[in-house]
């Protein structure tokens, strides 16, 4: 991850980890090596502990146990987006009716997904959509400012 082409994004994710209203941060990461560029970043820099929970296969309380033994942390799930596959609805639906459990926990939840499953946010976990305070876009596409950012 080019630090200096998402130095914005960056600045407003620590605001927001510090501020007590953002709860539910999405975070666009395009590939893997970005992911775990930007885990990194985040373990370094947050104001607050940061946990990581891989939710792939994971039934519901495999999912949900962990996030309830937060409190005043960061839980980073970089496969968010594995809710929005068919046949995981039901497990989507049960996390999207915990959102006010989870908010009231002070925790924050960073819910990293491919840019193409933004729209099935909404759709799929409208509760948790209507709660979100950030979107941040990490996606590294090459553009001719990608090589060498402009300098401030």
């Amino acid at each position: 991850m080019d630090i200096q082409l998402h130095d914005n994004e960056l600045r407003m994710l620590i605001k927001a980890l510090r501020s007590p209203l953002h709860r539910y941060i999405i975070a666009i990461i395009d590939n893997h090596n970005t992911y775990l560029d930007f885990y990194e970043w985040l373990k370094n820099n947050s104001p607050r502990p940061v946990h990581e929970i891989n939710i792939t296969g994971n039934r519901y309380r495999e999912i949900i146990e962990p996030l309830k033994l937060l409190g005043n942390e960061v839980a980073l799930i970089p496969d968010f987006d594995w809710l929005f596959i068919k046949g995981n609805d039901d497990i989507a639906i049960s996390i999207n009716l915990k959102r006010d459990f989870l908010a009231a926990r002070n925790i924050k939840i960073i819910c990293c997904m491919q840019p193409g499953n933004l729209h099935k946010f909404p759709r799929f976990m409208n509760d948790f959509w209507s709660f979100r305070s950030l979107e941040l876009d990490f996606t590294d596409y090459w553009s001719p400012n990608h090589i060498n950012p402009p300098t401030p």
